[in-house]
């Protein structure tokens, strides 16, 4: 049987906030921006699983840089590889990103990365997830006018955009939805569209040799 139990923290604790991103980096977790009540961050918490300790984390871009450091938003994906934090997407009261950023755990510092190849549109709410050590899949989301159900790999050994075809069915467009990797397969489950529908289907993809 599973049992949940809410663990006693310490430290610089983040205040409350929603649709944020998360990942995990040898011993840490790592959580960067989301929104509470239509207000938007941009700031990075880090948690030490072994003793349970919150951390603001400091970042040491210079202070007039401001375009290496992601403004405020919600909806982006986060993924772990090597010592960098991929930040993509996300969106806030005033528009949506496509930029990838990368944060350097060691230096914390940000810098904007600009892959090859054609990669998603300005988005948010997508799926993201690993499918390699290096590679991982973003799938759908959306903006204030329309949702994706469009399917991009992102090689960050490389930095490479690969758009990936369907030969069959695809999705019904959305964002919100989840996905996981098992098997081989992108696994999508729900997700909503822009006109108030929500969806209850399960897709799986099988990528077969794409991933490495």
């Amino acid at each position: 049987m599973l049992t949940l139990t809410r663990l006693e923290v310490t430290g610089e604790i983040p205040n409350k906030r929603a649709a944020h991103a998360m990942a995990v980096h040898e011993r840490a977790i790592w959580v960067f921006g989301g929104n509470c009540d239509l207000q938007f961050f941009n700031d990075m918490y880090t948690f030490d699983t072994v003793g349970r300790t919150w951390s603001r984390v400091t970042y040491t871009n210079d202070s007039g840089d401001t375009e290496s450091v992601p403004s405020p938003r919600a909806g982006q994906s986060m993924e772990s590889f090597e010592h960098f934090l991929a930040v993509f997407g996300g969106g806030n009261r005033a528009q949506f990103f496509g930029e990838l950023y990368f944060f350097d755990i060691d230096s914390r510092k940000w810098e904007v990365k600009t892959p090859k190849g054609r990669g998603p549109s300005q988005r948010a709410g997508h799926s993201s997830v690993k499918i390699s050590g290096s590679q991982c899949c973003i799938f759908g989301g959306g903006d204030l006018v329309n949702v994706f159900n469009d399917c991009f790999i992102l090689d960050l050994s490389v930095l490479v955009w690969i758009q990936v075809r369907s030969a069959s069915k695809v999705p019904i467009a959305r964002a919100g939805h989840s996905g996981c990797y098992y098997n081989g397969a992108l696994i999508v489950f729900g997700g909503g569209d822009v006109w108030g529908s929500l969806f209850s289907d399960l897709y799986t993809a099988d990528f077969g040799t794409t991933s490495k």
